[in-house]
């Protein structure tokens, strides 16, 4: 039996039927794309950004007790008052002994200070493990190009990622930190501060999660990874070349979303 043979009512029917499961389907198509936009919008405006405050909040609170302590040091009376002596080599043992303080009070990994000398040069001090070092500066070797492009700068303090070659082996963040007393040029007479290596750093940040697997990083714009929560990979792993660093880059979200990208 044909369709032309089917009582009107059942064509009828049939058509009303056909009408409602296409109704049903758009409307739960439909609702699966507004839940979907929703749950995009959500992240994107409230879970990631909540998120990433509580990250910030955390790495801040970390930087602002190093930020602090190593202005403490630039600004120590008693190691201003021994480099206005002339930074006599004799009184290290008493420097050391302040170093230390700072070094136990800011749980860091060094602390270090630069010292304006009589003969117009500079001298690095460097205490990490229990070993305090020293050698001087000079504006030519590439090593101190820190210190100089800071003063240049002419910045109260600044975060530093770098090596150190007294120090441990891998990158360290330093705090660069200028003493409000100067020479009669106008320069500092320390420069000084705190160093944290990067686990230190990566394992604060390893507590934070999001969702089941995802891992918190600070990346560069170029996409080198300046902390991980693998050490190893920090300054080694870039991610330039993946797809969802691309897209997130963009602020590309739906990207991200439709096409699963993950990094």
């Amino acid at each position: 039996m044909g369709w032309q043979g089917l009582a009107l009512r059942t064509r009828l029917f049939v058509v009303s039927s056909l009408v409602l499961v296409l109704t049903v389907l758009l409307v739960v198509g439909f609702q699966s794309y507004l839940t979907s936009q929703d749950q995009l919008r959500r992240l994107q405006e409230q879970e990631l950004p909540g998120r990433m405050q509580t990250i910030a909040a955390g790495i801040r609170s970390q930087l602002t007790l190093a930020i602090n302590g190593s202005e403490a040091l630039a600004n120590n009376v008693f190691i201003q008052d021994w480099a206005r002596a002339g930074a006599p080599l004799d009184r290290l043992p008493d420097m050391r002994r302040a170093m230390e303080h700072t070094l136990k009070s800011l749980g860091a990994n060094a602390v270090f200070m630069a010292v304006r000398t009589p003969d117009g040069g500079v001298r690095y001090h460097h205490l990490e493990g229990n070993k305090l070092q020293w050698r001087p500066m000079s504006e030519g070797n590439a090593d101190d190009g820190w210190y100089f492009d800071y003063l240049k700068r002419n910045a109260v303090y600044e975060l530093n990622l770098d090596t150190n070659s007294l120090g441990s082996q891998g990158l360290q963040i330093f705090v660069n930190y200028r003493s409000a007393q100067t020479d009669d040029q106008g320069r500092p007479l320390l420069v000084a501060g705190g160093a944290m290596n990067m686990e230190q750093l990566a394992s604060m940040i390893r507590n934070y999660r999001f969702g089941e697997s995802g891992q918190v990083m600070l990346v560069q714009p170029g996409g080198l990874v300046d902390i991980h929560p693998d050490a190893r990979q920090a300054g080694n792993l870039n991610l330039s070349g993946q797809a969802a660093f691309r897209a997130l880059m963009a602020n590309d979200w739906a990207s991200v979303r439709d096409r699963k990208l993950v990094i």
